[in-house]
């Protein structure tokens, strides 16, 4: 029967190659086959518990997969590569660009809006309470204090583009929990919309770069990693919006000019990310490589574009950066690296870091604690527990599908391989100390700077960038196939594509049903009180009060902490950094457990000044706040002291007796706050010691204060003839 003409011919990437003779590609099928295998594999991984038996099972999925990348890359290499793009772009590339950025911005600014409650912030961990502008003012010091020691370099300004929000929504009269939701929504919405660009960007269609941009977004990763972290969620936008800027520049999209400019225009953001050293790092590895990935895809051509914009881009993003370098390279000096060094220090975290886990990009140590993650236990029952392996199955399909031998189709299968590579590739090292990655980690870690490797999981974060480029891949692959099926102009075309298309919106957005659902930022994780913070109006009133106090002088800030994160009355388990953002008076709250720790004797010297309060000993306490510089205690009595497993002092005990001193005075009470202040006349203001007495170590037992007259000072050097020595 006499067919009508047929518009195969015009789809993009489709080839009129016999299917014999593509068949008769034997690294082709071979390449096909142990993909078939490794996703065969995943699928049994996904319906077994884990365990042993599935860790295996991983690993060889892994090992196939591997094998189907590989012969991949050598399939690759037998063909022409397409031509870099001209700098013109249809309207109705234009206009279906815009409206698949529409479409990915309001969903996932419709999510981010669901973490949120009425006049309460996220807060819970390493994040304080973002209430407080007072630590505004001291942004560009050169010198200042942390709340974790006497004075040191500042890197303050790391955090300028978080104090640019904060200045303008208080001057506007807004909230600072308005400044985080507009924080959040912003950097998860960009980051959603930077990933569809870069989608785009590497010439995939709109419906496989939608949900490829997605997948990227409403990953299992980020539902383990990213909220409430705003650190990771600013580096989560410029993972894929510096390299689409690299990219757009080696296709000749854009001019190197315009390339620069941008990069330049990251460089507060950059600083913001070095806030997590080893964040900043993974941002910058992915800058790095992107002219390696466009010499892969576009050839010399684009690989000379990419490496021009860097050239220039890099040295003008320093000089732009410099604000921040400098008091970082300063700040860098304080950095505990022997202890960042020490595996032991953090290998607690590597309890999830296994293959298995990697292939659903999860393998933070907190999702087995339901405080952290009351939802967990879902993703171990069926359906989510074969779910949570979709989009790693739908990504590695990419590498099951066939490829035309059109420079566009082989272009596709350049892209998928590199990514697969670089995703099999994080996910084999993301198990870090522990079998099989710990074959490559280990001497990757015992390198020069090999701590910033430390906690290997975080950089599932590319893995999971590489995962939303294979999606849609995929995507685009089956969407060409049905429309072949269709034979293109049938009225039901779109049916026939929606068929296919709404299952894998599905299957790739189920595992992050927490991030759409609000429930990721949970209220009910007993023993911990919830995400959502209100801070009471008492610390505010007492921050007001502080700030307008004359006189020099720190503030020490009692009762000694047990760990860095301390749980509160008023609903708060976490980081006290909101005293220090409150208090524009230097304070003293050492906390540890960070990469510019506490020294173990100021540590010692802030229990010895509690120790001396409860104990009575006003003399030796009286000379410790002198040394320390704080004659201001301010006591936190609504610290939760029933919190099972804490050890720290009991703020009654503490208040009770500052009450019987005869050298301190109340000088002001809000709720459970209690602030006193030393009397003497070195309290009020800098001093020159009448005394002092020598001491042969430098880090000197302060007790010894007690037993040498008032305002004692000790001098560590070699004893002196007719002075004291200790």
């Amino acid at each position: 029967m006499q067919g009508r003409p047929s518009r195969l011919r015009t789809l993009p990437g489709y080839s009129a190659e016999p299917r014999n003779a593509i068949d008769r590609d034997w690294v082709g099928w071979n390449r096909r086959f142990a993909a078939y295998i490794g996703l065969a594999i995943l699928c049994v991984v996904s319906l077994i518990a884990d365990g042993p038996g599935a860790t295996r099972f991983a690993n060889v999925a892994l090992l196939a997969l591997g094998v189907a990348t590989a012969l991949g890359f050598v399939e690759s290499l037998r063909g022409d590569r397409a031509k870099p793009a001209t700098r013109r772009r249809s309207s109705a590339h234009s206009s279906g660009s815009r409206t698949s950025a529409l479409a990915v911005g309001a969903i996932s600014a419709f999510a981010s809006q669901m973490w949120f409650r009425p006049g309460m912030a996220i807060a819970a961990g390493d994040v304080p309470p973002p209430n407080g502008v007072a630590w505004l003012s001291r942004l560009f010091l050169p010198w200042t204090w942390s709340g974790s020691d006497l004075g040191s370099p500042s890197a303050l300004e790391q955090q300028l583009p978080w104090a640019f929000v904060v200045w303008v929504i208080n001057v506007a009269g807004g909230s600072a929990e308005l400044a985080e939701r507009l924080w959040f929504a912003g950097f998860f919405t960009v980051a959603t919309i930077a990933c569809l660009a870069l989608l785009r960007t590497l010439g995939i269609g709109p419906i496989g770069s939608v949900i490829g941009a997605l997948a990227y977004a409403f990953s299992p990763f980020v539902v383990a990693n990213l909220i409430p972290n705003p650190v990771v969620l600013v580096a989560f936008a410029l993972l894929p919006a510096l390299p689409t800027i690299v990219v757009l520049a080696a296709k000749g999209r854009i001019n190197a000019r315009t390339a620069v400019t941008f990069l330049a225009i990251s460089g507060p953001l950059l600083g913001w990310t070095y806030v997590n050293p080893p964040t900043l790092g993974i941002v910058l590895a992915a800058v790095l490589i992107t002219p390696l990935i466009a010499w892969w895809i576009y050839g010399p051509t684009g690989a000379r574009r990419s490496l021009r914009v860097l050239a220039f881009g890099i040295p003008i993003t320093i000089l732009f950066s410099l604000y921040w370098i400098v008091p970082s390279v300063l700040q860098l000096q304080q950095a505990a690296f022997a202890q960042l060094a020490a595996v032991t220090d953090w290998s607690w975290t590597e309890s999830r870091a296994t293959i298995r886990n990697g292939f659903w990009l999860n393998t933070s140590w907190a999702w087995a604690y339901r405080e952290y993650f009351p939802f967990a236990p879902a993703y171990e029952v069926y359906p989510l527990s074969i779910l949570k392996f979709a989009p790693a199955i739908v990504a590695f399909g990419s590498l099951a599908l066939r490829h035309e031998r059109s420079p566009s189709g082989l272009n596709l299968l350049r892209m998928s391989t590199a990514a697969a590579a670089l995703a099999l590739a994080l996910i084999f090292l993301g198990t870090g100390t522990n079998p099989p990655g710990d074959v490559v980690f280990n001497r990757l870690y015992a390198l020069p700077l090999g701590w910033l490797l430390r906690e290997p999981g975080r950089f599932l974060i590319v893995a999971d960038l590489a995962f939303a480029i294979l999606v849609a891949i995929t995507v685009q692959r089956l969407v060409q196939f049905d429309v072949l099926l269709s034979r293109v102009d049938t009225p039901n075309r779109f049916i026939t594509s929606a068929i296919t298309v709404i299952p894998l919106v599905v299957l790739v957005l189920t595992p992050g049903m927490p991030l759409l659902t609000g429930a990721i930022v949970p209220d009910n994780r007993a023993p911990l009180p919830s995400m959502h913070v209100r801070m009471p109006n008492y610390w505010m009133e007492m921050a007001s009060y502080i700030n307008q106090m004359p006189g020099p002088g720190g503030i020490l800030v009692l009762p000694p902490d047990d760990f860095y994160q301390m749980p509160y009355k008023w609903g708060y388990y976490g980081s006290d950094g909101f005293i220090g953002q409150l208090v524009s008076r230097p304070i003293l709250i050492p906390g540890q457990q960070a990469y510019f720790p506490t020294s173990a004797q100021l540590l010692s010297v802030e229990e010895l000044a509690a120790n001396s309060i409860t104990s009575y000993d006003w003399q030796l306490e009286g000379n410790l706040l002198g040394v320390l510089g704080t004659p201001w205690v301010l006591v936190r009595d609504d610290l939760d002291t029933t919190f099972a497993g804490r050890t720290f002092q009991s703020p009654a005990s503490l208040v009770g007796a500052l009450q019987q001193a005869g050298n301190f005075n109340l000088v002001h009470r809000s709720g459970p706050l209690w602030l006193f202040r030393l009397r003497g006349a070195h309290a009020d203001e800098p001093f020159v010691a009448p005394h002092f007495a020598t001491v042969n170590t430098l880090t000197p037992d302060l007790r010894v204060l007690s037993r040498l007259p008032d305002q004692t000072a000790l001098v560590s050097r070699s004893p002196l003839a007719g002075v004291p020595t200790v």
